[in-house]
């Protein structure tokens, strides 16, 4: 698992893994902290929600999980084919606060990756991106410690 830091912001790719018996809130206190404790946005704490598809489920369970996540939007082979225009679904939803100049909102995106995920990354890809209209700051790789 990698982490970026750009600007003040953590970026980090999230193992969506089972609630229960989820080996990465042992290992990985960032992943640990942000489903536990979470984060505050104007005294109101938010936490990192539960995995939609967490590990163990078989196909049938994975299967009815994902139809009743795409809903009426798309067939199942049409979401899961390997295509780099395959859909997505995106959703955004403005959170409670009694702030109503600072609405914190969800964000939450699905969609289907097929690679290889032992491939190197290539980090001057990733800076790249993750710097793309910044006027300041850099996108730099933190090591596990930090």
């Amino acid at each position: 698992m990698s982490c970026w830091l750009s600007n003040g912001v953590w970026l980090p790719l999230l193992l969506m893994l089972a609630e229960g018996q989820d080996p990465h809130r042992q290992s990985n206190p960032l992943y640990r902290e942000l489903r536990e404790v979470g984060w505050k946005v104007d005294g109101r704490e938010f936490r990192l929600p539960a995995p939609t598809l967490p590990d163990g489920l078989d196909a049938a369970t994975q299967k009815k999980v994902l139809e009743q996540l795409i809903g009426d939007d798309y067939t199942l082979d049409d979401f899961l084919r390997p295509s780099p225009v395959a859909p997505q679904i995106l959703r955004i939803n403005d959170l409670k606060s009694t702030n109503a100049n600072a609405v914190p909102r969800s964000v939450d995106l699905w969609f289907v990756v097929y690679a290889d995920l032992d491939a190197k990354i290539d980090e001057a890809f990733v800076r790249k991106v993750l710097s793309e209209g910044k006027r300041e700051g850099q996108a730099v790789r933190l090591n596990a410690d930090e």
